[in-house]
């Protein structure tokens, strides 16, 4: 019972459905530039994972995964200067 309620909650986080992490989106606009910011991301040292989502009418490159605030704050500062454009998100708020 217990395993499967995990199971579901991480489900449940995976989706975006649940309002607990803090994510950085550094990017919103056409695929071909999401894709290029992302790889971009990548080649930098800052050892976040990236992904891109769409969200109608633009693509977004999210990065990290933080449980609350202040490491979000932490990894923003880190990654400003690269990409100043950077908001703080909760995915699904």
């Amino acid at each position: 019972m217990v395993k499967k309620l995990i199971k579901e909650k991480h489900q449940l986080e995976s989706n975006n459905e649940l309002k607990s992490s803090y994510k950085l989106q550094i990017f919103s606009g056409s695929i071909d530039d999401a894709k290029d910011t992302k790889a971009k991301f990548e080649t930098l040292e800052f050892d976040i994972d990236s992904k891109i989502i769409y969200q109608t009418p633009n693509y977004k490159v999210w990065v990290g995964n933080y449980r609350n605030r202040i490491q979000a704050d932490r990894a923003y500062d880190k990654i400003k200067s690269e990409y100043p454009n950077t908001l703080i998100i909760r995915p699904g708020k």
